[in-house]
């Protein structure tokens, strides 16, 4: 199993064996108790069927619990638990997981961070088009000259941003697989890329270059010919 497994135990034991060692009883009288931290995982067809479980399982203790113990389990507010398995490794809330409970505010912290580097490469895309447009005045003077619309223009500049994200997007991609596959080769942890996230990938470097070229498009449309000629 690997390392950084949720799953967190000193030994295995089989019911089987504790049935050999305590009797066929060994869970039916007061060493009950050394049971408490037991977990039993289900395979659920939907979510429905996850909550008409959840809703049973008092039911399901009244019927089961030894009468003996019944006094016991409502003294210490003894309860089951029905809990999703990627909470347990996100966010368990019934310390099911690992001792700490913050993967999911550094996986939230990561994504905020991810997302004002974002921004700011939004930013700094615009400027980049900006410069690109004065730099191109005189491309797109005589472009306007023999003809071309404001909308031939708006799409050139959009498609150009997009298609310059994109490629940006492909190259992040082509690094993170690679530096999977180094992870992976180098030490036990297993590590690889989704395709979905690759997908992500390419759709957000291609919005991102759509919505950065935006107003840069906009301006370069509504540039007068004449100016745009006379631009050095």
């Amino acid at each position: 199993m690997t390392k950084n497994r949720h799953l967190k135990f000193p030994m295995l034991v089989s019911t089987a064996t504790l049935r050999q060692i305590g009797g066929e009883d060994f869970m039916n009288n007061n060493a009950w108790n050394d049971f408490s931290g037991t977990r039993t995982y289900i395979r659920v067809p939907n979510k429905a069927a996850a909550d008409a479980i959840a809703a049973d399982l008092p039911a399901f203790m009244e019927r089961n619990l030894p009468e003996d113990q019944k006094g016991y389990a409502t003294r210490t507010n003894q309860q089951l638990y029905l809990e999703p398995l990627g909470d347990i490794y996100l966010s368990p809330r019934q310390d099911f997981g690992q001792g700490t409970n913050n993967r999911s505010k550094i996986i939230t912290a990561l994504a905020l961070f991810a997302g004002l580097i974002l921004l700011t490469s939004c930013i700094n895309f615009i400027n980049l088009s900006f410069s690109q447009m004065w730099e191109r005045s005189r491309e797109i003077g005589v472009r306007k000259t023999v003809g071309a619309k404001r909308r031939d223009i708006h799409i050139q500049v959009l498609v150009e941003s997009a298609t310059l994200s994109l490629l940006g997007a492909l190259i992040g991609i082509a690094i993170g697989t690679g530096g999977a596959k180094l992870v992976e080769a180098l030490s036990p942890l297993p590590a690889a890329i989704a395709p979905v996230w690759m997908a992500v990938s390419v759709l957000m470097g291609t919005s991102v270059g759509v919505i950065a070229g935006i107003y840069p498009a906009a301006k370069a449309a509504k540039m007068d010919p004449v100016v745009a000629l006379r631009a050095e």
